[in-house]
């Protein structure tokens, strides 16, 4: 689904290399100043690399129309904006703007996407909400829904889980391992909480000072000794049905 090949990106990025199957939810782990939303930007061709290639679909990045590739590929930012308090479902609708020219309204078939996508995620009832009125759980939902709308194949989170208390948290990446198990969509996101990670994603990379220094997985033994390099402090590991946790050491 996705092929990097030694991306880097001015003094941020160094010689990033790795490949995400379809249908797999991948997790990026790093400190902040890492370079994990500069990376999302550059495999969204929202900056261009200084050197490197990527691969979507074993087609270059490059070599994609802008239309074409957000039918494929799609972006959800940490901090999503919208330029009028919008309702919920006008929001999920310019999902479909790939799929429309500037003259076209949307059609039936676009509508009844839009209504599945907001079925999916559970928030139907929300849709002649204004999207200020949501909770920040709710927002996230709303956002994804308009990368379902855009069905697109890969989806890239910024920090999916930024802000929002334990209990949405947990909704949010249930959806996600959801929408990657029954509708074999592929993830790859940013986290900061590694216990998340271990718990949602089936591979974990590390990235530290913009170099990949690691891969992880829930059951590597190397676990500990990786997160203490990346975050440079000491973790505790402990085991509870037969799952792994870390926690850092006060």
């Amino acid at each position: 689904m996705l092929r990097v090949n030694a991306l880097s990106y001015k003094h941020i990025l160094k010689e990033i290399s790795f490949t995400v199957k379809k249908g797999e939810i991948v997790a990026i782990l790093g400190p902040n100043g890492a370079g994990k939303t500069t990376l999302f930007r550059c495999l969204m061709r929202l900056l261009k690399p200084s050197k490197g290639n990527v691969y979507l679909k074993e087609k270059p990045l490059s070599a994609y129309q802008t239309k074409e590739l957000a039918r494929v590929a799609a972006y959800c930012p940490q901090s999503p904006k919208v330029g009028f308090d919008y309702q919920v479902r006008t929001v999920v609708l310019m999902g479909r703007s790939p799929y429309l020219s500037p003259l076209n309204a949307p059609s039936a078939k676009d509508f009844a996407v839009v209504e599945k996508a907001m079925e999916t995620l559970g928030i139907k009832a929300l849709a002649e909400r204004p999207l200020h009125t949501l909770s920040g759980g709710q927002q996230r939902l709303v956002f994804l829904a308009r990368a379902l709308a855009q069905e697109a194949e890969l989806i890239f989170l910024d920090e999916p889980t930024a802000h929002l208390d334990l209990k949405h948290q947990i909704h949010v990446l249930q959806k996600i391992k959801d929408l990657a198990r029954e509708k074999g969509l592929t993830f790859v996101m940013n986290l900061h909480d590694p216990n998340m990670a271990l718990a949602y994603a089936g591979r974990i990379l590390l990235l530290k000072a913009g170099r990949l220094i690691g891969e992880l997985s829930a059951k590597d033994e190397k676990l500990k000794k990786a997160l203490e390099e990346l975050y440079e402090i000491e973790f505790s590991l402990c085991s509870l049905e037969n799952k792994l946790f870390v926690f850092p050491r006060i």
